[in-house]
């Protein structure tokens, strides 16, 4: 008797609360860098630092499913990699994210 193969893992789990943040991307060197604040007020005032900073060139393990963007790459300020999990408000939006944050992966 044949069986079918069970499906592969997913690449990522996703488990906890969504919480809203504003993202950006900037040029920091020869690197760009997403950064993520509690609100665009935040983003826009120069004394308020990132939430937290993601550097762009280091994502892998990229994919998009389900309306969630998921993707690992190296969280500078925790100093560590980290599995990122964002949505947004319309597929749209999200899927400009995902050319946008793919653009500058290697």
């Amino acid at each position: 008797v044949l069986s079918p193969r069970p499906p592969s893992p997913p690449l990522f789990t996703c488990t906890g609360s969504w919480q809203k943040r504003y993202f950006t991307i900037v040029q920091a060197g020869n690197q760009h860098v997403m950064q993520y604040y509690k609100a665009e007020a935040d983003a826009a005032n120069e004394e308020v630092l990132p939430q937290g900073v993601c550097e762009l060139e280091t994502v892998n393990k990229f994919e998009l499913k389900d309306g969630i963007l998921a993707f690992e790459a190296f969280q500078t300020n925790k100093e560590r990699n980290k599995e990122w999990f964002l949505k947004a408000d319309s597929e749209e939006e999200l899927e400009a994210w995902a050319k946008k944050i793919e653009e500058f992966a290697d």
